[in-house]
């Protein structure tokens, strides 16, 4: 009787998806950032193609007025905020302001940063509005490493910043953890990196491959791809973790530039999309690989209300949860999207 529910569930969800938008990741620093990290898409940009995409945000970001009237607009579905950043969020102006807005509306907020501006005034305003989430990006176990990947000097002062932040609060309300990007110049360190998280008392650790805009250079070659696996199959930790499911990624090796190994792959996966990114300047995209392609609205949020462009994007989130993907996510996306829900 249970496996007839258990598929009857199945297909009720297959037939009728949940369709709602729950997460807005907002983009409020554009490409300004700190940091020229190796890996990072900034990296691929000639310095005219910056210089007019720096020029572009500026002159059209958003300000903390337009976040205010934004997140006002948010559909009732909506449930969590994420701060992240083509660049840096924590460099924003009135960063301390949008936080506390967002918290305010009594959303779910959580930031990913490189941990570097994770000083006393952005702790304590972190901490007394109990924010619940904070992700440290840190690429390495080694101040070597850090330099060769971040290609700066900041690898001590981010692990004071995380010890700070973790002595200061009073509960487990607020938790932290660390993204760790596997490539040619850190793969030597996911025992390391495991161990010094779990060393400072960080609440979890992630761990993630290169985007497909990544310098080539840097991806791991067959025979780092095996030891990768390998080694995966050996870590543990008490820390919360997706050990298990980078190593499965790997395994299927998805981002392989074999289309007909990718299809199999995504034939029998589905990816559900419930939220939408708007950068600095206002424009959206229900996923961060489709900026820049044919699929993308790029509808803007300063002339166009939240909830249409979120039925714009409909007839791609059923085909989606169908597996009927389109050609540009067979050729960029490598995650096993049955487990993006």
């Amino acid at each position: 009787m249970l496996g007839i529910k258990t598929k009857i569930k199945k297909l009720f969800r297959y037939y009728f998806p949940n369709d709602t938008l729950h997460k807005v990741r907002l983009d409020p620093s554009g490409i300004t950032c700190n940091h020229k990290c190796i890996m990072c898409w900034q990296q691929q940009l000639s310095k005219q193609q910056r210089k007019d995409i720096t020029t572009s945000y500026q002159k059209n970001k958003l300000l903390l007025k337009d976040y205010q009237k934004l997140i006002n607009s948010f559909p009732r579905s909506v449930n969590s905020v994420e701060l992240v950043g083509g660049g840096e969020p924590l460099l924003f102006e009135d960063i301390e302001k949008l936080i506390k807005l967002v918290k305010e509306k009594k959303y779910s907020g959580s930031l990913i940063t490189n941990g570097v501006f994770l000083s006393n005034p952005i702790r304590k305003t972190l901490l007394d509005s109990k924010w619940e989430f904070i992700r440290i990006s840190l690429h390495a176990a080694s101040l070597e490493t850090y330099q060769e990947i971040h290609a700066k000097d900041d690898f001590k002062m981010v692990i004071r910043n995380i010890k700070s932040f973790l002595s200061e609060r009073k509960s487990r309300a607020s938790s932290m953890g660390l993204l760790f990007v596997i490539q040619k110049k850190n793969f030597h360190e996911l025992d390391k990196f495991i161990r010094l998280a779990e060393k400072i008392g960080v609440d979890e650790i992630e761990f993630d491959y290169l985007i497909p805009d990544s310098k080539k250079e840097l991806f791991l070659n067959k025979n780092e791809l095996n030891k990768v696996i390998n080694d995966l199959d050996k870590l543990n930790s008490s820390l919360k973790n997706n050990i298990k499911a980078v190593r499965k990624m790997f395994i299927n090796n998805a981002w392989d530039t074999n289309k007909d190994r990718k299809k199999d792959y995504f034939d029998n996966a589905t990816c559900h999309l419930h939220h939408l990114e708007i950068n600095q300047v206002g424009k959206t995209t229900p996923c961060c690989l489709l900026w820049g392609s044919e699929i993308n609205k790029n509808d803007n949020v300063k002339n166009t209300d939240i909830k249409d462009i979120w039925k714009l994007y409909k007839p791609l989130r059923k085909n989606l949860h169908q597996g009927k993907f389109p050609q540009h996510c067979i050729d960029n996306c490598y995650y096993d999207l049955k487990n993006i829900a």
